[in-house]
């Protein structure tokens, strides 16, 4: 229980301070330190109650101690007085009691220490156990590699004393192209199985296009992006890349042939550069500052004190919520995937902003599948070709100017979007 509160009071310190100037222009200073009071007091209840039981437990265990040494005693005189035993052999008995029950009482004491360690002893060793459904540590699987590769490695493979069919168990031999498909796909987030956000979806994403998933609120859009990151896998159906099944192919290498810029772009605390670079190894600056150029930051990064080299946690610098996506964007393009996934970035900018994010991504995503999870039509209409969900389920599909004069769903959702 103490736990529990001391918990519930550290989150409570969390949002104060990090949102400390909502709290205070909302003038709820006084608010959080009673909150904070009161849990702090629940806790010193609960305390004390624990205090006092563990007292009068070890009180009434030193009290019967002490009444069997009053009893051993006195029997131990009524013996001596019918001569059949000595002084010395009563003490000796008497004294080994007395050690073995102070051995117990000091033991009894750490009881309450004993059972609290074994249960949270159990609880890491059940984590320990569990064995993740999806492995992203395992080496297992195929990967991909390029052709020019194929003879080279069949000389070697030859020298082993390996047949071809067993080198191609082994690895596939091709490039990771990017066509990706999705047949009869059904799932639902492990944390809610009862609502089935992708039903029967079958798409395919071809090589270097740009496919938009879009419809309203709660459609299951953003799912295809989670099952194509093998964040999760389907409950049924088949996702595959390049005709090989995604459960197929080793998780490792498949995540560094993609990109993923999502709707609140992750910063670590540490320098720019390290966060454009970040998992990578061996970059030059040029390299980097290219990234920056082609995300269109490189120009406001120079202005910063530091530069490159000015950490994202240091309090002195604040960068815009429009600079942050560029930086996620550079990151991106660092890594020159051959998929790049769109996770609703740019729900959170203004108008003007938006609109200067999504011109850098036109550029980045040509020569890429791309896909792109949006809930706003003028983020489609760039598009190669747009897929509109609801429920789950697909309910159109189409160009932009094909699904304006369908009158569909689209062409709806376009409309109220224009009107707002």
């Amino acid at each position: 229980m103490p736990i529990i509160i001391f918990l519930a009071n550290f989150q409570l310190i969390i949002e104060a301070i990090e949102h400390h100037e909502a709290v205070r222009y909302l003038t709820q200073e006084q608010r959080f330190c009673d909150l904070f009071e009161y849990h702090m007091k629940e806790v010193y209840r609960h305390t004390i109650i624990c205090a006092l039981i563990e007292s009068f437990a070890f009180s009434l265990q030193a009290c019967f101690a002490y009444i069997n040494f009053a009893c051993l005693y006195r029997l131990g005189v009524a013996l001596i007085a019918t001569k059949r035993y000595q002084p010395f052999n009563i003490f000796q008995v008497v004294e080994t009691l007395n050690c073995a029950s102070m051995s117990l009482l000091t033991f009894n004491a750490y009881i309450p220490e004993y059972m609290r360690a074994r249960f949270n002893a159990g609880l890491i060793f059940d984590m320990i156990r569990q064995r993740p459904q999806i492995d992203s540590s395992s080496e297992a699987g195929h990967r991909f590699v390029s052709t020019s590769y194929h003879s080279r490695s069949a000389v070697i493979f030859r020298l082993l004393n390996l047949r071809f069919e067993e080198y191609r168990m082994i690895i596939q031999i091709q490039d990771v192209f990017g066509n990706i498909a999705m047949e009869r796909v059904y799932f639902a987030y492990p944390s809610n199985r009862a609502n089935v956000v992708l039903r029967s979806v079958t798409l395919n994403f071809p090589q270097g296009r740009t496919i938009a998933l879009t419809g309203p609120s709660g459609c299951g859009n953003c799912a295809p992006i989670d099952l194509i990151e093998r964040f999760y896998d389907p409950m049924d159906g088949v996702l595959s890349f390049d005709g090989l099944d995604s459960r197929e192919i080793n998780m490792r290498y498949l995540r560094q042939q993609m990109a993923l810029i999502e709707c609140e772009p992750t910063l670590f605390s540490c320098t720019i550069k390290e966060n454009i670079t970040y998992g990578l190894r061996d970059i030059s600056q040029q390299q980097v500052e290219q990234a920056a150029m082609l995300a269109r930051v490189h120009d406001f990064i120079r202005t910063l004190p530091e530069g490159y080299e000015t950490r994202v946690d240091d309090n002195r610098v604040r960068l815009p919520p429009v600079e942050k996506h560029k930086i996620a964007i550079a990151r991106a393009i660092i890594r020159n995937p051959r998929i790049l996934l769109i996770d609703n970035s740019t729900s959170t900018l203004e108008p003007e902003e938006e609109q200067e994010v999504q011109d850098v991504l036109s550029h980045v995503r040509r020569g890429r599948t791309c896909i792109m999870a949006t809930q706003y039509s003028w983020n489609t209409q760039r598009c190669d070709w747009i897929v509109v969900m609801k429920g789950g389920r697909i309910i159109e599909h189409g160009s932009h100017d094909q699904l304006m004069k369908k009158q569909g769903l689209y062409a709806r959702l376009t409309r109220q979007q224009t009107f707002d």
